[in-house]
């Protein structure tokens, strides 16, 4: 992840944000460069942890925090749709092409 690279949380509000901060901490004190990554935590409800752990420390050398909130069944097609437009544009299902489930200009998120 040393140019870049995505870490999602996906509904986990206490144990995976500890283990990813505490993994983060010592990768970046053997040495390993963590800059211009992209985390982002997509729950229902917003809490401390995953604000904290998830969003604001691993991106404060250099990053973007992003954080998602909504039901998991909608937001989770959403973040696939997104995924797929990108990667796929031309090969898209038709459910997803032309459908208004893509996230508007806000979806690239590396710009």
């Amino acid at each position: 992840m040393d140019g870049g690279g995505v870490i999602p949380n996906l509904g986990s509000a206490v144990l995976l944000p500890e283990v990813f901060l505490k993994a983060l901490s010592i990768a970046r004190n053997l040495g390993n460069n963590f800059r211009n990554i992209i985390t982002a935590n997509m729950d229902m409800i917003q809490h401390y942890r995953p604000l904290t752990d998830v969003v604001t420390r691993p991106v404060i050398s250099g990053g973007q925090g992003y954080l998602f909130s909504g039901h998991h069944e909608i937001m989770i097609l959403l973040l696939a749709a997104a995924v797929c437009e990108e990667a796929f544009c031309e090969e898209m299902s038709p459910v997803f092409r032309g459908s208004g489930m893509i996230l508007s200009s806000e979806r690239k998120l590396n710009k």
